[in-house]
């Protein structure tokens, strides 16, 4: 895992920016489906396919929800600042072109609207989750609904993803949540000796966000 990390790393560095935005996807998707199958962790889809520059919108229970969506659909995410800090692991994500955005702060939040419209704009998909934090996977908690302007102001679909951890016999998977005071690295230690991981993703029909006002 810390040999693949380090690739996806110098690949991000070295190689993206000299690739197409659809080469660059393609190597994403094949960088997140392969850590998920080091980690134990089986994908399984549901539900109609995906439009092309949508707004993906998904619960949010643990850190493999960014590699779980990514495999389904490559995506720029938004993501809590503090992840930015993560060793390696917040350093791929910030070069990788994810919006990091600084919770409880209206100034960040109009800024990162701004920067989801405009990928929007050029057909991009762009995932967010906007429970703004994880929950155990038992239930959805309220949604912050700022970052949905951005779908609104581009006239663009919002994609609703329900995602879900399983163990073998179908059980919730307890070692996937990433919540409380847990540390990423416990919790990757924790998934990775965990018996066999089925992540489960429905998609949902694509809803047409409403007319900005005049």
């Amino acid at each position: 895992v810390a040999l693949h990390l380090a690739g996806g790393l110098a690949t991000v560095m070295a190689l993206s920016p000299l690739l197409a935005h659809g080469a660059r996807a393609a190597v994403s998707r094949r960088w997140s489906a392969a850590l998920l199958q080091m980690l134990g962790v089986q994908l399984r889809l549901g539900g109609a396919p995906v439009p092309s520059g949508a707004l993906v919108v998904a619960n949010h229970v643990s850190w493999l929800d960014v590699l779980v969506v990514n495999s389904v659909c490559p995506a720029t995410f938004v993501s809590k600042h503090e992840i930015g800090a993560w060793p390696a692991v917040g350093v791929l994500i910030a070069r990788s072109g994810t919006i990091l955005l600084r919770r409880g702060c209206g100034r960040a939040a109009k800024k990162a609207v701004n920067g989801i419209g405009a990928l929007l704009g050029t057909g991009r998909t762009v995932a967010i989750f906007p429970e703004g934090t994880t929950s155990d996977g038992s239930h959805v908690l309220p949604f912050r609904p700022a970052l949905f302007q951005a779908a609104v102001d581009q006239r663009r679909a919002v994609l609703p993803l329900t995602l879900s951890y399983h163990d073998p016999r179908g059980a919730s998977c307890r070692a996937a949540p990433f919540v409380g005071d847990t540390g990423f690295l416990h919790s990757l230690r924790r998934i990775a000796l965990a018996p066999r991981i089925v992540a489960r993703v429905r998609i949902l029909p694509a809803q047409t966000a409403p007319l900005a006002p005049v």
